[in-house]
């Protein structure tokens, strides 16, 4: 698309960045020839690139608007198919028939007996998204429970599901799942404060999608699934991190209704300051597989050596690493 403009746009780039407006101490900087890339990369740089199509329009080059909702339309279905090429990699393999969910309910911090109510079981993430009306859940789990390979597989079956639908306009209004590991969320130097985490979250989407629909749009439409993987793992000390994003789900409750969010996190005690009695945040706890179980695993994984196996695993240390067998 970028080439494709730059090529196109010829001698109407003044106009466009006049109507944008870029101002003329800028277009002079800009190399003599190469203008088009320049205004491409200037909008780029300051995650505006979404305005382009209107700007186009208002010069008269809707020729360009057209390319532009071509290369969109591409970009998206691109999207999705990334999402599952990405994930479906066997070492993100998923059994299905070994999950097992347990959500936790906030009964609040004055409640009479335990503050979490173990509600409900569940065998799949998207089960537990359909029941609990609350925009963010966390999901629990110790290292390799697998909270990451379930983050990853709800991406992928979002992804199918959309490219499932036979429908010429499918991604019109379709949901977007946008997977990021937390720590990556970081001051940008050394001594420098947090960013926002909606800053953070609509740079990361503007630079690794700039040709979709910007973070903002999708969240006013109601499209999107953040997937925030390991909470407890922000580089950064102290409990600043977690009060900054249990603010930025105030403000989504409050501004964008209608969107989810999935923290992963290795412990209830380091994720419960995301919940409060105005906004209850549910946790969804993994549970370690039973000696039946593992058991059973070991059986379809290897028939031939499963009883030999079971004998020499069964009441040893090393039985409890095969209960989180993601």
């Amino acid at each position: 698309m970028k080439l494709e403009f730059c090529r196109r746009l010829g001698n109407s780039w003044r106009d466009l960045a006049d109507v944008i407006p870029i101002p003329h101490h800028e277009q002079r900087r800009f190399e003599r020839g190469f203008e088009p890339r320049a205004i491409w990369d200037w909008l780029q740089d300051r995650q505006r690139l979404s305005e382009l199509p209107e700007t186009l329009r208002r010069i008269g080059r809707d020729d360009l608007v057209d390319l532009w909702d071509k290369a969109q339309r591409e970009s998206t279905e691109q999207f999705y198919r990334d999402g599952i090429t990405r994930w479906a990699d066997a070492r993100y393999a998923l059994d299905t028939r070994f999950v097992q969910l347990t959500l936790l309910l906030d009964q609040g911090e004055a409640a009479q007996g335990p503050r979490w109510h173990v509600s409900e079981r569940f065998g799949a993430l998207a089960d537990v998204l359909e029941r609990v009306s609350e925009q963010a859940v966390v999901l629990l789990g110790p290292p390799g429970s697998g909270k990451s390979t379930l983050l990853r597989h709800y991406a992928m079956d979002r992804a199918q599901a959309v490219l499932d639908r036979v429908d010429a306009d499918r991604h019109e209004d379709a949901p977007f799942c946008f997977w990021l590991s937390l720590n990556d969320y970081k001051a940008p130097q050394p001594g420098d404060p947090l960013p926002p985490p909606q800053a953070w979250l609509e740079a990361r989407w503007a630079d690794t999608h700039p040709m979709l629909p910007p973070l903002p749009t999708l969240l006013r439409e109601q499209r999107l699934t953040l997937l925030l993987d390991a909470l407890n793992e922000i580089p950064h000390p102290g409990g600043e991190p977690v009060r900054f994003w249990k603010d930025f789900l105030q403000r989504l409750d409050r501004d964008y209704p209608g969107n989810r969010v999935v923290f992963s996190c290795r412990s209830l005690d380091y994720s419960a300051s995301l919940s409060a009695k105005e906004l209850p945040v549910p946790q969804v706890r993994i549970e370690a597989l039973s000696d039946a179980q593992v058991q059973q695993f070991i059986e379809l994984y290897c028939p031939e050596h499963a009883a030999t196996l079971w004998v020499n695993l069964a009441g040893s240390p090393q039985l409890d690493l095969l209960r989180t067998p993601y």
